[in-house]
């Protein structure tokens, strides 16, 4: 593919207000772990940091509803997909992220270049970018739509949607199964560990740990006592 690949990479994001709520720590407790709207921008940063180093991505397109994503995005020089918070009903939890999800997509394939639209959440902590490749490397052998199954098995940590094979995102609860049966290909099993650690709690963060965390969240962590 080049230097630079073929691929947009789209991260979806909630308002960082509202993310990582199980990563809060009750005031009462005064502990001095970072607050859940520092861990996720760390998170958010060092996803960034993960597709725009990888020599598939010819372009990282972040999409939300929040202005304090919009200037993340400005200040790595990547693109950002405004999305209207009373745009989508809310139906339930997922519906605004889907749609906005949805609207990057047909963004991404608005260049005739882009073959391939990869969603990534915004908390794959230990993201790298080579995984990023090998995902790539992967569904384009395959010409078709992939997605891979979070550390739970029910989950979505990646959708990779093929030019040629549309599938609609679904992510949320029993999201594996629905892009399963719109027709994507599972290929967790050759999937990187880093690929399939969303970071949703304290337990997930210490896995994360493990395998080796951006360099953001490094640095917040290790500004606590």
């Amino acid at each position: 593919m080049g230097k630079r690949g073929n691929v947009t990479v789209i991260v979806p994001m909630k308002p960082l207000s509202q993310a990582k709520s199980r990563l809060r720590v009750p005031a009462e407790l005064g502990s001095p772990r970072p607050t859940s709207s520092e861990l996720a921008t760390a998170f958010l940063e060092d996803v960034i940091r993960a597709t725009t180093a990888s020599q598939s991505v010819s372009r990282t397109l972040l999409t939300s509803t929040d202005l304090a994503v919009e200037q993340i995005a400005g200040s790595h020089g990547i693109d950002f997909l405004s999305e209207s918070p009373g745009a989508i009903p809310d139906k339930n939890p997922w519906s605004k992220l889907n749609a906005a999800a949805v609207s990057a997509v047909a963004d991404a394939f608005e260049d005739s270049r882009c073959s391939f639209a990869l969603l990534v959440p915004g908390d794959l902590a230990a993201l790298r970018p080579k995984t990023i490749e090998a995902i790539v490397r992967r569904t384009t052998a395959l010409g078709a739509s992939t997605f891979v199954r979070d550390h739970t098995d029910t989950g979505t940590t990646m959708l990779c949607v093929a030019r040629a094979h549309n599938v609609e995102p679904a992510f949320g609860g029993e999201s594996a199964a629905a892009h399963a049966r719109a027709g994507a290909i599972d290929i967790t099993i050759s999937a990187p560990p880093d690929a399939r650690l969303d970071v949703d709690t304290w337990a997930d963060l210490i896995a994360a740990q493990h395998l080796g965390l951006g360099a953001n969240c490094q640095q917040l962590l290790s500004r606590q006592p």
